[in-house]
């Protein structure tokens, strides 16, 4: 996630009025979708772009 998208979420007035929250959050690491696997198994590129491709995701919260 880029310091852009997160600058243009905080400049919408709801946001910078504290009216509404947002948390985004990049869990691809911390909470893998598909199980990465063990390093010494071999995998072609393509095999670990699939695996990363979909591990590759946010998880946003809005509260008010």
């Amino acid at each position: 996630m880029s310091v852009e998208f997160i600058n243009l979420l905080q400049s919408y007035p709801i946001v910078e009025r504290g009216d509404l929250k947002i948390d985004v959050q990049a869990h691809g690491l911390s909470r893998p979708i598909t199980r990465y696997p063990d390093i010494e198994q071999v995998y072609t590129s393509d095999q670990w772009n699939n695996i990363a491709q979909a591990n590759n995701y946010l998880k946003v919260s809005l509260s008010n």
